[in-house]
């Protein structure tokens, strides 16, 4: 922090950032690209990508990685929870949901929910 600055302005700037951030991932969802690099969320804050894997390591305990992938995560949730899904394979509901590859879908699931995305889809009452 700059000698002088307020901390409160600065929390709540942060606080801005943070809000415009989960607003357009919620709404933009660029996420999904699988190619989605930092500085294009950084940019689109008209951060540094420096100043924005601070303010994600600061505002939520994460890495840029760990950010993107629990939206990719929840999308995956959503995706098996409510819609028509059987007719995908495993590669294609990674690649839907943003993850590179399966094995980085399964990665991440388990990081993320503490379980695979087969019992996740089995507990919801999947077949797969």
């Amino acid at each position: 922090m700059k000698k002088g600055t307020d901390p409160t302005d600065v929390f709540r700037a942060n606080e801005e950032l943070i809000k415009a951030l989960s607003d357009y991932m919620e709404q933009e969802k660029p996420y999904l690209d699988t190619a989605l690099q930092p500085d294009r969320l950084a940019g689109y804050l008209s951060l540094s990508e420096e100043q924005l894997l601070t303010l994600l390591k600061d505002s939520f305990g994460q890495t840029f990685r760990e950010y993107v992938d629990s939206y990719r995560v929840e999308t995956f949730k959503y995706i098996v929870k409510y819609k028509s899904y059987a007719r995908y394979t495993p590669g294609a509901l990674a690649e839907h949901c943003g993850f590179v590859s399966t094995s980085c879908l399964l990665e991440a699931f388990r990081r993320i929910a503490g379980i695979s995305p087969g019992d996740f889809i089995r507990s919801v009452g999947g077949a797969r």
